[in-house]
């Protein structure tokens, strides 16, 4: 059996929902080869069906949810996961292609994407999946985790994305987190918003204050420690 990719990103599928990275599913085999799944609960495995053409039985893999194909692609071997040439079943055009993630950082970067694509969608299903995608992506390899503002950005974005939805305690977490990195403009101004929410007044002489000063000089310091000033 080949090596196959820990992920596989979907991408230029007509249905939205398809395009988005897909994860190997560890010790799940299905006629002997392995299964994707989706953060939408769509998944790419092998089968086996009628050709086309003269009715005989081909290998092939198909992108499906509940049972219902979305995209398929045939193959000579079932072994082999085709990356292009697929075609739409019972979803709209065009047919998606593949791309196989090897790198943590590639991963995290697939993740981010599908996560600010998510979060602007106004359907609560599509933000909560937007919510695991931003998780997912700050478990990034060792470019993200030494990228702090890249960091503060995500949990600022997954911060903002959790008030829409109610979480207010998550919010707070995360957004702490994000200032504890960096003190990004839209941070500090998420902050001051749960503080106002919270019916706290998050002033300049407050604690709060005194602690984004605190923050903001120590992200000073980790800037230079990184990026020392060029002669």
């Amino acid at each position: 059996m080949p090596d196959y990719p820990p992920h596989l990103l979907v991408d230029g599928a007509g249905c939205n929902d398809v395009n988005g990275v897909f994860a190997l599913q560890e010790g799940l085999l299905h006629e002997q080869c392995p299964v994707y799944a989706g953060l939408s609960d769509f998944s790419i495995t092998v089968c086996q069906g009628p050709s086309a053409d003269d009715g005989s039985l081909q290998w092939g893999w198909i992108i499906g949810q509940a049972g219902v194909p979305a995209y398929g692609c045939p193959t000579d071997k079932k072994e082999v996961i085709p990356l292009q040439g697929w075609q739409a079943f019972e979803a709209d055009s065009p047919a998606p292609n593949l791309r196989g993630l090897w790198d943590k950082d590639e991963e995290a970067a697939a993740f981010a994407d599908e996560a600010f694509r998510r979060a602007a969608s106004d359907t609560i299903g599509n933000q909560k999946i937007a919510v695991k995608a931003f998780r997912k992506a700050l478990q990034g390899g060792a470019k993200l985790q030494a990228n702090w503002t890249k960091r503060a950005q995500l949990h600022t974005a997954l911060a903002s994305l959790l008030r829409i939805l109610g979480k207010e305690d998550q919010a707070q977490t995360e957004v702490d987190q994000a200032l504890q990195l960096c003190p990004l403009p839209g941070a500090l101004l998420l902050k001051a918003q749960i503080f106002n929410a919270a019916g706290k007044e998050p002033g300049w002489n407050s604690s709060f204050g005194r602690e984004i000063r605190r923050q903001h000089r120590g992200c000073n310091i980790r800037n230079r420690i990184i990026r020392p000033a060029e002669n």
